[in-house]
């Protein structure tokens, strides 16, 4: 039987892996199983280490979940101070049966979160962990020595630590005292102590609440994020709800205790009264209900028997007997909220001590949870305010970046400087201006990086004339008037500009700042290119000078085109604008640009010193050796396709470029420009052998492009023996 051999084609990214059958279902098979193991791995129950890891998954939820837990728990507490119950036809007291089970119900619900958290606190501390570590590897003795060398240490965390808040919220408070110690207590003598006990519970609420303030503070000291205003007024409003809840639920125990302790004041007094527990599952045949309804009057009230303050409210409502839960709970409710807000002002008080502690509590309460608000109110229309002022400076800052951005796009295509560093220069400008100081872009250098500073500055039209050779001489005040003339151009075309062309009028010098210039040069082959930095036409400065007799009738000709392209950017100083410069300052130009005939040869000698220590093997030798070469110096006048230098030939002179151009005849082609020079070869020459009676041989032709002025180093073998 034959069996077809399957090739299945597989993609990875850029790849294409090729595999039979049977490697494909290893393939698949192997999927399977790393898919069930992660699977399982997302659904196994997270261990000790990763649930106390407080940069875990875990504990961020954890602490969301004991938040809740906490509001839920302060939220249903006050249930207990409902489970007393007045029967005011028996004159007794009573347990509510379904509080009496739901409450701590509820409460034992609450607790557990509290003791987890217990115990998660207390699993985090380090010292634990080695105690539980030994516990599982060592002997009873050594885990007795670790418990004891860690017990100081566990005691110091559980102090830093909310593990005692934890503690002294879960303690069982109000299950004694109201469910036990509260209903059991007889005669005059228990009132004190019962007014102690119920301080206690009330005391409980201090943990609770400060443990949900501690919860909340935690994730805000981890977080550089601000809250949110609704949710900080969600948590004004909900601290009212919880006041006014426990409040009036204070207000309705409260109320029970003081008609219980009225009754016991009225059996004291009566002779037929035995002081009870008012206990309605005790014997009751005793107790004379007129007389206590005579010295505790209710309804209508006597004050001068007995003056129940702010509780009479609640007695002539019959709340107190009621196990209608939506009324009583929304009753005393609303007293604690009215109340509340008004900071007690409308509550009439007895002269009862306890009850007048009350009253100063709420008002307290009240004042204190008013200037929360108003805290948070002012805090929201700072915020508010502050956003608004903040929106309108940026704003403003985005009107005044687009402003100063065209009088920078101006700046940068007037001083020649590419638009490439804008933006470096633009994130400056906008810091700047977003700390409110105002940018003048003409000065814009001041507040630029020195790296950024120093490239502009080199790039400035006063540096870029500085590179020009026959104006590096030149007086500052002559290179800025010159300036002044640069006119910026940035050309948007398809296909080539030319500037000027071969045998033209040169009408125009030209500066890169961006893109390249092409230069098409007379006899020769190709083009060359001009990069940003570089100029074209420094024959108007040589035409210029005052031997000239063209000038400035007649415009030089151009011994070669150059042209443009798209995006390309310029600086150009016009023929007519250099002659304007030129009749301002006429002596200094041909001062430092001509060489005329009738020199005195101190000036000659200066220029031609200038020239040579452009060589960098001339620049550190002796004044005395450059005035001697110097007196070898000579100007010599080429014309058009003379040869200068013959490849191949003895190499007997060096010249440096004072008009028109030189071009070499190697690839690519080299052109020496005015100001430079060619032929240095010469000055390697002393160090061979061959040295003084054979001449270097030359390694490339240089001739002249067009009507070409040099001036020459020229030696012959005789005088270099000398």
């Amino acid at each position: 039987m034959l069996h077809y051999l399957q090739i299945s084609r597989i993609s990875l990214g850029n790849q294409v892996l090729v595999m039979d059958n049977s490697q494909v279902d290893v393939v698949v098979e192997n999927g399977k199983e790393k898919a069930a193991r992660n699977t399982d791995s997302s659904k196994r129950w997270p261990t000790m280490k990763e649930i106390t890891d407080p940069k875990g998954p875990f504990f961020p939820k954890w602490r969301m979940i004991f938040i809740v837990s906490c509001l839920f728990a302060v939220l249903l507490d006050p249930l207990f101070l409902y489970i007393p119950m007045i029967n005011d036809d028996a004159k007794c007291m009573s347990l509510d049966r379904n509080l009496k089970i739901a409450a701590p119900v509820f409460r034992m619900v609450t607790d557990v979160f509290y003791i987890l958290n217990i115990i998660l606190q207390v699993y985090k501390s380090k010292k634990w962990l080695a105690f539980i570590n030994a516990f599982r590897s060592g002997s009873c003795s050594s885990v007795l020595s670790n418990l004891r060398s860690i017990s100081p240490s566990i005691a110091k965390t559980m102090w830093k630590s909310y593990i005692l808040i934890d503690v002294f919220a879960v303690l069982p408070l109000p299950q004694v005292v109201i469910l036990i110690f509260f209903s059991k207590m007889r005669g005059v003598r228990s009132l004190n102590t019962r007014k102690l006990l119920s301080f206690l519970v009330l005391v409980q609420y201090v943990p609770r609440v400060l443990r949900i303030y501690l919860s909340c503070k935690e994730p805000k000291k981890s977080s550089k994020e601000e809250i949110a205003t609704w949710v900080k007024g969600v948590l004004n409003f909900f601290m009212y709800i919880l006041a006014s809840h426990v409040l009036g639920a204070c207000w309705y125990f409260f109320a029970v205790e003081r008609l219980t302790n009225c009754w016991q004041h009225a059996c004291q007094n009566e002779n037929r009264c035995v002081p009870s527990t008012f206990d309605c599952h005790d014997h009751n045949s005793l107790r004379n209900t007129t007389s206590l309804n005579d010295l505790c009057p209710v309804d209508p009230p006597n004050a001068k028997l007995f003056d129940f303050g702010i509780f009479l409210d609640i007695l002539q409502s019959g709340i107190l007997g009621s196990t209608d839960y939506p009324k009583k709970l929304s009753n005393c409710f609303w007293w604690g909220l009215r109340n509340l807000s008004s900071l007690g002002s409308n509550l009439q008080t007895s002269t009862n001590t306890w009850e007048n502690l009350f009253a100063t509590l709420i008002s307290i309460i009240g004042l204190l949870l008013f200037l929360y608000l108003i805290g948070n109110l002012q805090m929201y229309m700072q915020t508010d305010a502050a956003i608004l002022e903040s929106n309108r400076h940026k704003r403003k800052v985005k009107r005044a970046v687009e402003k100063k951005g065209r009088e920078l796009d101006l700046w940068l295509l007037k001083n020649g400087i590419p638009s490439r560093r804008k933006n470096e220069m633009m994130e400056r400008v906008q810091q700047e201006l977003a700390e409110r100081r105002n940018v003048d872009v003409e000065n814009i250098l001041s507040i630029l990086p020195e790296e950024l500073q120093s490239y502009i500055k080199n790039l400035l039209p006063l540096a870029r004339l500085k590179k020009v050779p026959l104006l590096q001489t030149m007086d500052e005040e002559v290179l800025k008037e010159i300036s002044e003339y640069l006119e910026p151009k940035k050309f948007e075309i398809t296909g080539r500009e030319y500037l000027s062309r071969d045998g033209e009028p040169l009408e125009k010098m030209i500066f890169i700042v961006e893109g390249d210039l092409g230069v098409e040069r007379r006899n020769v082959a190709g083009r060359d290119l001009l990069y940003p930095g570089d100029f074209y036409g420094a024959e108007l400065l040589e035409w210029v000078s005052v031997s000239n007799t063209s000038f400035p009738a007649t415009l030089p000709l151009s011994i070669d085109s150059s042209y443009v392209t798209n995006n390309d950017s310029v600086l150009f100083l016009k023929a007519d604008d250099l002659k304007s410069v030129v009749s301002k300052f006429r002596s200094r130009f041909s001062k430092e640009i001509t060489l005329p005939s009738n020199f005195q040869p101190e000036v000659l000698t200066s220029f031609q010193l200038t020239r040579l220590k452009t060589v960098p093997m001339f620049q550190a030798t002796d004044e005395a050796l450059l005035k001697a070469i110097t007196e070898r110096l000579k100007p010599v006048t080429y014309t058009d396709g003379m040869y200068i230098i013959k490849k191949d030939e003895p190499l007997q002179l060096m010249f440096f470029v004072l008009a028109g151009y030189v071009v070499t005849e190697s690839y690519p082609h080299f052109v020496v420009r005015i100001g430079e020079f060619c032929g240095q070869e010469l000055l390697d020459w002393p160090s061979t052998t061959s040295f003084p009676m054979e001449f270097p041989t030359a390694l490339e032709s240089a001739r002249a492009n067009g009507d070409v002025r040099v001036l020459a180093l020229m030696l012959g073998l005789g005088e270099c023996s000398q």
